[in-house]
């Protein structure tokens, strides 16, 4: 090994026993073309990686577990003084997460250009990196000297980056040495975009997958089965010389193109409102600008629905960008105002039904980290309840005192809660408590405890722990259905609760059906790539491994479901009690399975809501279900409150 191999070592970041398949490409590659340099894994101290001949040659430097949680614990250990401590040895080293996959041994080249950091440019429409002035680049696979990044984070710990922006960059280490790029008294070093593009490739930064199609390669790419699956893989396949070994893939069902899809919703979104061009203002301190354009804006553009959810996070973070400028306080309240016009306004546009309790429940974090009488901001916390909690006189806990016993024998709708809400008055609605709150609920009340139950995955399971107490447990009806305290079944142009489905009514129509279901919702994409963006690519091809084994009758039907752009989504269904404990007996093996496959739905630092991957497969898997066994559907329109 010469002088220049021995100054700089790879270093992997693994938190897992078992690898999917295109991490095992990607270290398989990394061994291939870059095994002659020092590597090491980045590890739990609870974790000893063993990946047989992958793992070959490589040392193991362990940190707290607490270290690998999630995304944010991971930033802040590769923000810390430690971390290159460990590395001090070395001039460079090089982070390669295990969706990074390099092309050829270019190493020592980059490390000459005597850049402090170098990583894949970021689009110039991501939010973020807009507003912390910065475009290079991606920590997934980048190059990091070492003196100078531990330098820099000896003095983000001594507060050269101010609050509240430290808290919101810290999250994202890579934005950390972006912004750090960009202030002059930091002395620290980064390529330019175009010279960084030949480093490595994330997304379609200045046209650079044209370049690529074209025969030209950079150094390396990062996460490209999540960003441009269909361009990469091929590329992938070819410098590994491995067929392509799932059906999904083979078959050309999951060939993703995130950053194609990306670019174009942030340019619809951005119509509606230019975020981009707000941060801009922002970051100069033009807070009374912004909250006039944004006022303009709104007023002559209005809101859709569909852009509600891609906005939502970006109006949340504006309002905390803002909140780096602490001077000028009517400034702030008047963009606040400006914000809360804005999901005022989306929120009414949707009715409430892309309301997501998550993303509204920042806006009440930061009302109260703020302290400083934020009244828009608490006035439209008070909305957003207004909206989930608006059900007045027209509903009830109580149960009818003329409830029909005819109905309540042949029929029970089950209605899932985690907490104690009012639920329809009919006969045929179940009220059944679910998750720590169904330990202390009333005596008379339903709960997915007792008997043979799985309460204890409800974390992971959603309310598929009510339909396995019911299907283990209950004395089930000759009808047997499942609902979201929020969400009914109902006719269109009723008002309100008034439009929900009686158990009368619902009897009626399962004479000429055999499944009732909410109509199927429309997709950009097929089931199987919307799947992967928003859940992973390792839970559907462990489900698909699954299936070849548990249920190989099925699996045409989901191959034919995974490649339709539209779907049957919440779970909610009322179907006769056979097809219903037929159902239950098929899903829960394939669901108990996958689970195993996957060591886990918590595996993979998975949040707290990525780990509910039970109910997530199931909905497609009762599509599945229906597709298979040839059921007759009926679609009846959803209400959500």
């Amino acid at each position: 090994m010469n002088r220049g191999e021995s100054s700089v070592a790879i270093v992997v970041p693994t938190y897992k026993q078992a690898l999917t398949s295109d991490e095992r490409c990607a270290l398989e590659q990394l061994q291939r073309v870059l095994g002659r340099y020092p590597r090491f894994f980045v590890a739990p101290e609870s974790l000893q990686p063993r990946y047989g001949r992958l793992s070959q040659g490589f040392g193991v430097v362990h940190f707290p577990d607490g270290c690998f949680q999630n995304t944010a614990t991971y930033s802040r250990l590769l923000l810390s003084e430690a971390f290159y401590a460990a590395f001090a040895r070395y001039e460079y080293i090089l982070i390669y997460q295990l969706d990074a996959f390099v092309f050829a041994d270019r190493l020592l080249e980059f490390c000459a250009r005597g850049y402090d950091y170098i990583g894949a440019p970021i689009r110039y429409s991501a939010s973020l990196w807009h507003f912390a002035g910065a475009r290079v680049g991606n920590g997934g696979l980048s190059l990091r000297r070492v003196a100078s990044c531990e330098r820099l984070a000896r003095a983000f710990a001594r507060g050269a980056m101010p609050q509240p922006l430290w808290e919101i960059l810290a999250e994202n280490e890579d934005a950390c040495f972006g912004w750090a790029a960009g202030q002059p008294a930091l002395d620290f070093h980064v390529p330019s975009v175009r010279e960084a593009l030949t480093f490595a490739v994330q997304e379609d930064v200045q046209h650079v997958y044209r370049r690529i199609a074209a025969g030209w390669r950079p150094f390396g790419c990062h996460a490209w089965n999540r960003f441009s699956d269909a361009m990469w893989r091929p590329l992938v396949a070819s410098a590994l010389g491995h067929p392509v070994r799932s059906p999904l893939l083979q078959r050309g069902i999951l060939a993703i193109n995130a950053s194609e899809r990306n670019l174009k919703d942030w340019w619809k979104a951005n119509a509606y409102l230019p975020v981009t061009y707000l941060y801009g203002l922002v970051r100069a301190g033009h807070l009374s600008a912004a909250a006039s354009y944004m006022q303009r804006h709104i007023l002559r553009c209005g809101f859709a629905p569909m852009e509600y959810s891609f906005l939502r996070r970006d109006l949340a973070d504006l309002y905390r960008h803002a909140a780096c400028w602490p001077r000028g306080r009517e400034a702030r309240e008047a963009l606040l105002t400006a914000l809360l016009v804005a999901l005022h306004q989306m929120l009414y546009t949707t009715h409430g039904k892309t309301i997501d309790e998550r993303e509204m429940q920042r806006f009440l974090d930061l009302a109260e980290r703020e302290q400083a009488g934020e009244p828009a901001l608490l006035q439209l916390w008070q909305v957003y309840r207004q909206l989930r909690e608006r059900r007045g006189s027209l509903i009830s806990v109580e149960p009818s005192l003329q409830a029909d016993a005819e109905v309540s024998r042949r029929l029970r709708v089950y209605v899932v809660m985690h907490r104690l809400v009012p639920a329809p008055v009919d006969p045929a609605y179940a009220p059944i408590l679910v998750g720590p709150k169904a330990c202390v609920a009333p005596p008379t009340l339903r709960t997915d405890r007792g008997g043979d139950d799985i309460a204890r995955k409800n974390p992971f399971y959603c309310e598929l722990t009510a339909l396995y107490w019911a299907w283990k447990n209950d004395d089930l009806p000759d009808y047997v259905g499942m609902c979201h305290y929020r969400r009914y079944l109902y006719l269109p142009g009723a008002e309100g609760f008034c439009g929900v489905l009686s158990g009368a009514h619902i009897l009626s129509l399962m004479q000429d059906c055999d499944i009732l279901l909410p109509e199927a919702v429309p997709l950009s994409t097929n089931l199987a790539t919307q799947f992967c963006e928003h859940h992973g690519k390792r839970p559907l091809f462990a489900l698909e491994k699954v299936m070849q084994q548990y249920a190989p009758e099925s699996l045409d039907a989901f191959y034919r479901v995974m490649a339709r752009k539209k779907a049957y989504f919440y779970n909610i269904f009322v179907m006769r009690r056979e097809a219903f404990a037929a159902y239950m007996a098929w899903l829960f093996p394939i669901l108990f399975a996958t689970e195993r496959e996957m060591g886990g739905f918590t595996a993979d630092g998975r949040d707290r809501y990525q780990q509910r991957l039970g109910g997530f497969l199931a909905e497609r898997l009762l599509n599945v279900y229906v597709e298979s066994r040839r059921m007759r559907v009926r679609e009846m329109s959803l209400l959500e409150v």
